[in-house]
């Protein structure tokens, strides 16, 4: 005995098979970027790392723009979804020197995400209007 299948439930399964098989992304829009940067903003402490919780990270189109404006978890994990092209970008976190100065990367990938590190250092610079311990203001001899 021969089983068949009505039309219109084959159809069916393939029309769920082939939503199954889509690439990821595929029903993102143009304007939605299916790829980026992820990584970890981390602090050096001596020869040690530590996650940095909290830390701010954007991204900067060439324009100026922010492509993205995004805040560290407690792992100090990030992920930014950026189109392919080139940015500069700023990390910042209370008590450490910020990364924001002639800083840049270029994404090159449209799908997927590239892995992209931050480490800060310890910021000795004294805050403003502050001396730092041990030094003089200089004064005129008042001749």
């Amino acid at each position: 005995m021969r089983y068949t299948l009505p039309r219109i439930s084959f159809a069916l399964v393939l029309a769920g098979a082939a939503g199954l098989m889509a690439p990821p992304g595929a029903t993102a829009g143009e304007d939605t970027p299916v790829a980026g940067v992820h990584g970890r903003v981390l602090a050096r402490e001596g020869a040690r790392l530590r996650a940095v919780s909290g830390a701010r990270v954007e991204f900067k189109r060439q324009d100026g723009k922010s492509a993205a404006q995004l805040t560290t978890d407690t792992n100090g994990y990030y992920k930014a979804d950026l189109f392919a092209g080139s940015y500069s970008y700023t990390v910042e976190a209370p008590g450490l020197r910020p990364e924001n100065i002639g800083r840049g990367l270029t994404l090159t990938l449209s799908k997927g995400h590239a892995v992209y590190n931050f480490t800060l250092v310890k910021d000795e610079r004294p805050a403003a209007g502050q001396r730092r311990r041990g030094t003089r203001r200089r004064t005129s001899p008042g001749w």
